[in-house]
């Protein structure tokens, strides 16, 4: 009889050892997966705010179509106008995004536009976080620098800025991707081969 108890304690001990073992083994993958996972997390974040960056984009571009206004008296229009399907969120900060002016000396590729202002129209929107990001998003390194405003063109291709500068790329409509690629803005055709 108490030869089958301490066989009964001595097999607890070793599934005590086991598990402690086990235990730390989880510990040290989840710390090298932590930050592998933490970076595919922010990547899908930037994805996201670059998507809901285009859509204030193209929302202001419907609205100034159709209204032949420079901007948006306020996303609230958008919304109502079916320009925008919601009010989206900053995935960076999950809040509201940062409102841009319409600047009274235009738009131009890359030009960093004015906050918001009273009464002042939107052109656009950027995030309110001043994180450094993964990605450079024409040639931006900080969620805050990457504005999504509507940039209009003439129909030769050219934007209307003071001194018709052209996108870094040199062609109309032609802008590069993180990666140097050439990219197109949206709404407006490829590069022609």
């Amino acid at each position: 009889m108490q030869l089958a108890q301490v066989t009964r304690s001595t097999e607890r001990g070793f599934a005590m050892a086991g598990l402690l073992v086990g235990i730390a083994l989880l510990s040290l993958a989840l710390s090298v997966a932590m930050p592998t996972w933490k970076t595919m997390v922010q990547r899908e974040k930037e994805e996201e705010l670059i998507w809901r960056g285009q859509q204030y984009d193209r929302a202001i571009q419907l609205y100034r179509k159709k209204n032949a206004a420079p901007g948006a008296p306020s996303v609230d229009k958008l919304v109502e106008g079916r320009f925008l399907r919601k009010k989206y969120k900053d995935p960076i900060t999950n809040g509201d995004f940062e409102l841009v002016g319409v600047s009274q000396a235009g738009s131009a590729p890359g030009v960093q536009q004015p906050q918001r202002g009273f009464g002042q129209l939107v052109g656009g929107v950027r995030s309110k976080s001043k994180a450094k990001s993964l990605r450079v998003l024409n040639g931006r390194t900080v969620y805050s620098e990457w504005q999504f405003t509507y940039v209009p063109w003439k129909p030769g291709g050219q934007p209307t800025t003071p001194g018709g500068a052209q996108t870094p790329g040199g062609r109309p409509g032609q802008s590069t991707t993180p990666g140097g690629k050439p990219g197109t803005r949206p709404g407006l055709p490829g590069p022609q081969p």
